[in-house]
């Protein structure tokens, strides 16, 4: 497992080894990846849509699929996807990003 910064959105690339369309891509066990950058990253675990975004739970497979992380997937006005990880990214940003987002009850 690589490092991420917590609360920055990365732009996700491709979901399923394709370019995501639509954020039920990421529902179920499923994979996907980020640029970092300079890198690529995939992260693989189970998505299940929250609305207008995905929280996915990044599982360890080397560990008996223990959850490593939590991620907030959003679609974009441009059609693009953007993840981030972190408490901050969903509620310190104000993510999603183009619009207000509102604590769970």
């Amino acid at each position: 497992m690589r490092p991420v910064a917590s609360g920055r959105p990365y732009h996700v690339v491709a979901c399923r080894g394709r370019v995501p369309s639509a954020l039920g891509d990421f529902e179920g066990e499923s994979e996907f990846t980020l640029s970092t950058g300079t890198q690529t990253m995939v992260v693989s675990g189970v998505g299940a849509a929250h609305g207008d975004w995905v929280r996915f739970h990044e599982k360890d497979g080397a560990s008996d699929g223990k959850d490593v992380r939590v991620w907030h997937i959003t679609q974009e006005a441009d059609g693009g996807f953007t993840a981030a990880t972190g408490p901050s990214a969903v509620f310190t940003l104000g993510w999603p990003l183009d619009r207000s987002c509102v604590p769970p009850a």
